[in-house]
């Protein structure tokens, strides 16, 4: 018994030493990991759209792209949950979480395969129509207003309606990425 007991003393003064040796390196290496992961988040977590950083980084891509191609036209459509701050106060912080996610699938079923769509604030979503015929995007767009501002969902004993605005840019260039401050 005696033998363990001096044992485990001398592992943990082992184990003290090293770490007090390493721990400013073992740190660093810990902060350089949190900042790779955190890079590597670009997925809202409520509506699993892409976020503010995923986005940017595509734009950014998406633009590079039309630079080589020189052809393509972009709209960039910002779309806002009005009324999200009256249902968190009225109903909760569940209840304008499914606000986002009913808005997100929705623009989820609008979008093409190859468009954008994400996540940017708490209540503001983005829609980039790549390659868009800017007359027939227009149309598509204002079909689009029509129905969000359509969108309710039952919560407890109440039927939230959601009150969206949206508003375009045409986003064609590195300078355009830049106004559109993502």
């Amino acid at each position: 018994m005696k033998r363990v007991l001096i044992m485990s003393t001398h592992v943990a003064q082992n184990v003290a030493q090293r770490t007090h040796f390493y721990a400013p390196e073992q740190l660093n290496r810990l902060e350089s990991r949190i900042a790779v992961l955190e890079s590597l988040n670009i997925r809202d977590e409520v509506t699993g759209l892409l976020n503010r950083i995923g986005m940017r980084d595509a734009l950014r891509r998406e633009i590079a792209r039309t630079d080589r191609l020189q052809n393509a036209s972009h709209l960039y459509v910002a779309v806002q949950i009005d009324n999200l701050d009256g249902i968190e106060g009225a109903h909760g912080i569940l209840a304008a979480q499914m606000a986002a996610k009913i808005l997100s699938r929705t623009l989820s079923g609008q979008a093409r395969e190859y468009d954008l769509l994400a996540r940017i604030e708490r209540d503001e979503f983005a829609l980039l129509l790549i390659h868009a015929d800017v007359d027939a995007a227009i149309a598509r767009i204002q079909t689009l207003n029509m129905g969000l501002n359509r969108l309710s969902f039952p919560w407890n004993d109440a039927r939230i309606d959601l009150h969206i605005s949206l508003s375009v840019k045409n986003c064609n260039s590195a300078q355009s990425l830049k106004d559109l401050d993502i």
